[in-house]
């Protein structure tokens, strides 16, 4: 049986603000789109493989000054499966496809690099992976 799925989602998040609080306290430093979504191909000779897409919209990172903003992301993965016997599976993946540079998390704070050194308020981040390639081999034991 062959399928072609199309999944995924968009999360728009607007104007929200903690609960109990007087005036209202926004949620200025939170993304205001987060998507995720794939295609997907199965049944086909015994292929599956799967097209993923991760996306975060650029958002503020200090509620005073908007011009300070995290990056936001758009990533692209891709992933594959083969049965090669009923009961042995090749799987291969590749992420970060386009091998784009982005961050996974943003924070602005004070810091300072060394002791004695002036504490400065600046974009911390996490840098995302590189390209990367995984493959491997699975084994199914028993009855399915």
């Amino acid at each position: 049986m062959r399928c072609l799925a199309l999944n995924g989602g968009l999360t728009k998040v607007t104007n929200s603000f903690y609960r109990g609080t007087y005036p209202r306290l926004y949620v200025d430093s939170a993304p205001h789109a987060v998507a995720n979504g794939g295609l997907t191909m199965s049944g086909w000779r015994g292929l599956t493989a799967s097209l993923g897409l991760r996306y975060v919209n650029s958002y503020r990172l200090d509620g005073e000054d908007p011009t300070i903003r995290a990056s936001g992301l758009t990533v692209v993965d891709f992933s594959m499966l083969k049965q090669i016997r009923h009961w042995l599976d090749f799987n291969f993946s590749i992420d970060n496809l386009l091998d784009k540079e982005y961050c996974e998390t943003q924070n602005y704070f004070e810091s300072r690099a060394r002791l004695g050194d002036p504490v400065i308020a600046r974009i911390h981040a996490t840098p995302g992976y590189p390209i990367g390639a995984n493959a491997g081999l699975t084994f199914h034991l028993g009855k399915k």
